[in-house]
Formats: structure tokens, sequence, C-alpha cells
């Protein structure tokens, strides 16, 4: 007798395989198309944008040296190669002539006229007027221009009154070096510090998709929208809306609940898993600064397992308990909810204190978690007891859903 149950169990197991199996390829196909057309959006959208200017115009800037002084056009071209300039302006130095003609016409947005022997004026803290000239449709790159002009002009402002310092200094105090050299060598630090401004602060990158880059992020919620939302809609072909005479039967034959939830919890575990590692061991090559290679994908291909049971939890949670293609509606639509308020599709950080709160408590919440951890910032044996419980969790309940369903099939 416990031969020919377990025989059963077998039988029942190796069709739920093959059922769950045959879904992969459809999917797989479906799953090509649609990345195929996101591609080509995405490719149309990034080429617009590339022929549209108005979001961060650039312009054409002129800047002329009115002594005609070497020293100062060498200066301007190191400004120029700034990178804070480039991302801004090209900036191109033109006779006087030219230069109003230029923005007269329109082809060059602004004019910048610099005085004769304009180094010593600010060493002598002389303040020389600076001619800047703009066109008529002047716009918002050319704002952004003059916001750049006006911090180099407060750092030598800055350099100026430390100048005027020293001779209220020098007036009281005897100095023990030379004046004018100390001099000099204030005014060569400060216009060096206005031309390398980068290096006056330091910098710290805040980011929403910390502690991981964009595409390290969107990897993950890819590889996960992928399993939730494409293959766990097409598992509901497992969950399919039973007669009472076939449920009757399977529990008659001995094969429960549990063991319907632990046969469609392994397809699902393992489809999921195959979908992990063919999205995301892509993803880490491509994202993988340390050079950990080969020896970190060893890692990953048993660390991804238990991300794919949870996953498969969660699916097998909800169609257990929304059967027919009303439970599949009521799935897709319970799956795009957990991704918008749980970071799937942008970062939770984005969203108002309320559903921040909330969606550290969802589920996309723990799995984004853990796959950032054992991909990019260490495993953590902490996140995997809380995935894997998680994951329990829901396998349990989605056990209950199947036993309701099961008595009122029988009752």
């Amino acid at each position: 007798m416990t031969a020919l149950l377990n025989r059963r169990k077998r039988i029942y197991c190796g069709m739920i395989w093959k059922k769950g199996i045959l879904i992969l390829p459809r999917f797989l196909l479906t799953l090509a198309g649609t990345l195929a057309a996101l591609a080509l959006a995405t490719f149309l959208v990034y080429t617009v944008m590339q022929h549209r200017q108005s979001l961060l115009p650039r312009i054409r800037a002129a800047v002329v040296v009115l002594d005609g002084d070497v020293a100062t056009a060498m200066t301007v071209r190191m400004v120029a190669e700034m990178e804070a300039i480039k991302n801004v302006a090209d900036v191109e130095i033109m006779n006087r002539r030219d230069a109003e003609a230029a923005v007269r016409n329109g082809s060059v947005q602004a004019s910048i006229y610099l005085t004769e022997d304009i180094y010593h004026d600010f060493a002598s803290q002389t303040n020389t007027p600076v001619l800047v000239q703009v066109s008529r449709d002047s716009g918002l790159g050319v704002q952004r221009f003059y916001d750049l002009v006006q911090v180099g002009l407060s750092l030598l402002q800055t350099g100026q009154n430390t100048l005027v310092a020293l001779d209220e200094v020098e007036g009281r105090h005897p100095m023990l070096i030379d004046k004018g050299e100390l001099e000099d060598s204030i005014a060569d630090d400060f216009v060096t510090l206005a031309i390398n401004r980068n290096n006056i602060w330091k910098t710290t990158v805040l980011s929403a998709y910390d502690p991981v880059s964009i595409a390290g992020y969107y990897s993950m919620a890819g590889a996960l929208a992928i399993v939730c939302l494409f293959f766990g809609t097409g598992f509901a072909a497992l969950y399919d809306k039973k007669e009472r005479a076939v449920d009757v039967c399977l529990k008659r034959m001995g094969i429960s609940a549990l063991m319907q939830s632990f046969s469609r919890l392994l397809v699902m575990t393992f489809v999921s898993w195959v979908m992990f590692l063919l999205v995301l061991i892509p993803a880490f090559y491509v994202a993988d600064t340390k050079g950990e290679g080969a020896e970190a994908v060893l890692r990953l291909i048993p660390g991804l397992l238990p991300a794919a049971f949870c996953v498969a939890a969660f699916i097998h949670l909800i169609h257990s308990f929304a059967v027919g293609e009303s439970g599949s509606l009521f799935y897709l639509i319970t799956s795009l909810l957990l991704f918008v308020l749980g970071g799937g599709i942008f970062p939770a950080a984005f969203l108002p204190p309320v559903l921040y709160h909330i969606a550290g408590f969802l589920p996309i919440r723990l799995w984004l978690d853990y796959l950032s951890g054992l991909l990019w910032n260490g495993f953590s044996w902490r996140s995997l007891a809380v995935l894997l419980a998680a994951g329990f969790g829901m396998a349990a309940a989605g056990v209950l859903g199947l036993k309701l369903r099961e008595r009122r099939s029988i009752g």
C-alpha cells in the first residue's frame, strides 16, 4: 500500500514538473519579444533626447583677450577644458570684432572681454570691470554658464580679500618674508583654485540606489519582474480551477494539499532559479568592479536558490487563494502593486513617508536586500535567515489556502 502511494505521488510530481517546465519555452519567447520591444523603445527615446537640448542646453561662448596676452590666452584654454565648463559651454577665443558680430547674429550666446593685464589687476587688488555680452535669446544655457562664472569670480574675490587682509597685517606687524613674493604666491594659489575648483570640495555621492549602482539595482529588479510578473502569471496553469470530482480523487489517492504544495514549489523554485542565473550572472560580470570573476559566480549558483524559493513561495501563496482567470488577474494586480510600493520600479526612497515605511515590510524589499548583498555587498547570514523565514511563512500560508480549497471541493 505504501509503495502504491509513493508511486502515485511520484506520478503526480512528474505531471506537475512536466507542466511547469512546458511553461518555459512559451514564456521565453514572450519575454524575448517584450525585451526586444523595450530595447527598441529605449533606443528611440535615447535618439530623440540626443537631438533635443532643451533640458540641459549647451552654449557657444567667446572669450576676447584684449591685449593679446599669451599667458591669459593659455589660462582661458585651461578654464575651457574644465569638466564643469565643458558640460555647459564650448569656449572659443576670438578677436573683439568677430565676437561682437557673433553675439549679434546669435552664433555665440555669450562673449567675455578680458581686460589688459588682468592678472596683475587681481594681484594689485584693482577691481577692473570685465565686460560680459549676451545675445537677446540667451535662454537657460547662458544662465547656467553665468552661474559657473559667478562661482569662479567669488573665489577670485576671496583671494583679493586675502591680499587686502595681508596689507593690513603688514602695516601692524613686521614681516619676515618679502611681501611682494607672498602676494604673488597667494594670487597664484587663488587663480589655480578658481581653475581647478573641483579640488575645493570633498565629493559625496548620495544615491537612492545605494549601496548598489543604478545598473545593478535594475538588473535585480528586472530579474524579479521577469520571474514574478511573466512566469508568476504563467504558473497559474499549475493552479487550474478543478472540478469537485478531481479534488475528491486526489484526496482519496493520498495526495494531500502539502504534497501538492511541495510539488509546485519545487518546480517553480527550479524555473525561478534558472531565470535568476540567466539574468543576474551576466549583470554581475558587467558590474563586477572587484574582479572576482568565476569564483564569485560559483558562490552565486547556490546562493540564488533561497531567493528563488522565496519568490516561488510568494507565487504559490497568491495562486493558492486566487484560482482561475480572475485569480490570474488578481495575481497580476497584486504583483504590480508590490513592485510599485516596494521599490521594484523605482527606489522606495522616492515614495511618500507613509508608503516608504510600508515598503520595508513587503517581500520585494527582502528580495532586493538579499540579492544586493549576495551580488555586490557581501553575503549576510541574517539576510538569508529573514529570507528563508519569509519563504517558509508564505509557503505555509499557501498550503493553508490549498487545504481550504480542498475542503470547499469535498464539502
